[in-house]
């Protein structure tokens, strides 16, 4: 008992210096995540405008993603893990969350703006550090860091206020509605992924597989059940331009799966959601070349303030 408790105790020192260490890899892949998911956001609003059929845009990512993966490990270039179904039921519901939460974020982009949907996202944080502390072992945040959250609310108070001099939509029920459902989904999203990844022994390239492939028949079911077929058929999508949009963003979403699913294993679900939100600051600079409702210059100011507090934001070390 004594031994399985000290082996317990080693495996927790061992993944806590790995999050601790910081290497040149580490570096990599964090920049590497930083400008995927910073510029994700802004293909899939192009998406939705060359094709807005939310479930179908995600499907077709998801999907390519499987097929590659398929074709890589068909070629033997990469590996693909056998596992048992209580290690394949941790990621159906991953997958499940994941599926949710990809088909509300598309939602939210639909209905709103990149900067509504910013508002919301930058809260998340704040909600997965309860969650951490609670569920996956984590001290409670120190001061800074609990600082550090309290600047992101007070910058998105102050985003929100200036937006709403310029934009009352994001006030409409369902835009609220959606965002929020979307804000707790992430936040789940987060603790399950660190959940699986710790307790799940398997390669990436395995994670990545089982989970794109288990989302794509749930993701099937939500377009087929919108009647987005309808869509595609009245849309002119198969443009060069359309295909091009559409033929990046599902690259880009399998650089973005392996590339998230390694920052879990390099830190803890807080962190990994302050780095999201971190990120965010490209995106708006980014949105505003692309459309005239993006978030005037002191929205812009208070989103940003958040942004920095955010960068404050400390680790907490495994209890």
């Amino acid at each position: 008992m004594n031994q399985d408790r000290w082996s317990k105790k080693d495996t927790r020192d061992m993944q806590q210096d790995d999050e601790d260490q910081v290497s040149p890899a580490s570096m990599a892949v964090f920049v590497a995540y930083f400008i995927a998911s910073s510029t994700m956001l802004i293909f899939n609003k192009l998406c939705m405008i060359v094709l807005p059929a939310p479930c179908t845009v995600t499907l077709l990512q998801v999907t390519v993603t499987t097929v590659l993966i398929a074709v890589a490990w068909c070629c033997s270039l990469v590996e693909i893990q056998a596992v048992d179904r209580a290690l394949l039921s941790q990621y159906v519901i991953y997958a499940l969350i994941f599926v949710l939460g990809i088909n509300f974020t598309m939602r939210s982009l639909a209905i709103t703006n990149v900067e509504t949907v910013l508002l919301f996202r930058s809260c998340s944080p704040v909600l997965v550090s309860v969650i951490d502390t609670l569920w996956l072992g984590r001290e409670m945040p120190s001061r800074r860091s609990f600082l550090a959250m309290l600047g992101i609310v007070l910058g998105t108070t102050w985003f929100a206020a200036s937006e709403l001099q310029t934009d009352t939509s994001m006030l409409d029920v369902p835009g609220v509605c959606v965002n929020t459902i979307n804000l707790i989904l992430t936040a789940t999203l987060m603790t399950w992924g660190k959940h699986v990844k710790d307790r799940c022994d398997v390669n990436l390239t395995t994670s990545v597989f089982i989970c794109n492939l288990t989302s794509v028949l749930p993701i099937l079911a939500l377009a087929v059940l919108e009647k987005e077929h309808l869509i595609i058929r009245e849309h002119r999508w198969l443009s060069v331009y359309a295909v091009t949009v559409l033929g990046t963003s599902c690259v880009m979403g399998t650089a973005l799966s392996y590339l998230g699913w390694q920052m879990r294993t390099m830190m803890s679900a807080t962190s990994f959601t302050v780095v999201g939100v971190l990120n965010k600051v490209l995106t708006v600079v980014l949105n505003g070349m692309y459309w005239p409702d993006h978030a005037v210059l002191s929205s812009t100011i208070g989103l940003m303030l958040s942004l920095v507090a955010g960068s404050f934001y400390q680790q907490a070390r495994r209890r």
